[in-house]
């Protein structure tokens, strides 16, 4: 078998804290410093979807926050350290990442050595900005609230020119609509008390999530004109995601990462899959069970995680990839 470790920076920004506290270590004062990827490759090479996200070394001040992410010389070359710049007031101003990153869920790589970020007079997020890499045009990323300080907008511009926007009623997300298609294309939700999505509308098809009592999420089920088509299912531990110990800003309310924006995935239930069964045409086409060692404070430091395929050709078709996981506690 082919086995490769690899330690990644992605900047797959977290959600932070909703108030404008200064924000320590979270998860009962735990914070990631570094996560290490091992991937052991089995008979089936092709393997999709690392749960967690947020690759790499992590480094924090005295204060807890975030200051600097740092990736291996070997794989990195010259692209290897992320510096998080903050005001007197502790609030995130400027993130600089060399050109070869991705930040912020938006490709192409793009030059964020002057990503900078602004707050409106209730100390929240008002805009973040970054210059597209060997050019002066920017892409701006504007943020609006109702009177209750909830968002109502997230609209994004590449120079001059409205890219796409996500639009909340009473703090919770309504509609995506993109602008950049001939016909402008949109998607409808529809969320549940604690503003997950429960409905993901497409017009010609539709997906519907359930959530287990803890809000993980437990279901999801495709419908094209009526008829469901793709089904996962979800089984969890009863210990803290890790996802949880992410860095945490102040004055932001929303992931960075616009893709997170839906809420539709297991890095945001509170607790660990420990099986994903995918099944197309009433046949489980891909299974992966995941097993865990964990810390004192009920963390995972250690996640194995084995794909099979049980209805492939090939019935030892299998993919594993072993996850390494430490942390700041204090």
């Amino acid at each position: 078998m082919k086995k490769v470790v690899i330690h990644i920076i992605i900047l797959n920004i977290l959600v932070a804290c909703r108030s404008t506290e200064i924000p320590g270590p979270s998860n009962e004062n735990c914070a990631i410093s570094s996560i290490m990827i091992e991937y052991i490759n089995g008979t089936n090479s092709n393997f999709n979807g690392i749960d967690y996200k947020l690759l790499g070394n992590y480094f924090y001040n005295s204060k807890g926050h975030l200051i600097y992410t740092n990736l291996p010389d070997d794989l990195a070359k010259n692209t290897n350290t992320s510096f998080f710049v903050y005001d007197s007031n502790d609030f995130l101003i400027k993130i600089k990442i060399p050109s070869s990153t991705y930040i912020l869920g938006t490709p192409p790589p793009i030059d964020t050595s002057t990503t900078i970020l602004e707050y409106n007079s209730q100390n929240l997020l008002s805009k973040f900005s970054y210059p597209i890499d060997g050019t002066k045009i920017k892409v701006n990323t504007n943020i609006t609230y109702d009177a209750k300080n909830r968002i109502s907008m997230i609209k994004r511009d590449f120079d001059g020119k409205t890219v796409f926007e996500y639009n909340f009623i009473s703090g919770k997300l309504s509609s995506y609509i993109n602008y950049t298609y001939n016909v402008n294309y949109r998607v409808d939700y529809t969320t549940n008390s604690f503003g997950f999505i429960t409905k993901e509308d497409f017009g010609n098809y539709y997906i519907l999530y359930n959530y287990d009592s803890n809000n993980n999420l437990s279901q999801i089920n495709t419908y094209n004109n009526g008829v469901k088509s793709y089904t996962i299912n979800y089984k969890y531990d009863n210990k803290k995601n890790p996802n949880n110990a992410k860095p945490k800003f102040k004055g932001i309310n929303f992931p960075l990462n616009l893709n997170d924006i839906t809420k539709t995935l297991t890095t945001l239930s509170q607790n660990n899959v420990l099986v994903k069964e995918e099944i197309f045409n009433d046949k489980v086409q891909q299974k992966r069970n995941y097993s865990y060692e964990y810390n004192n404070q009920g963390l995972p430091t250690s996640i194995n995680s084995i794909t099979t395929y049980p209805n492939s050709t090939n019935k030892n078709a299998e993919n594993t990839v072993k996850q390494i996981y430490t942390y700041n506690c204090n």
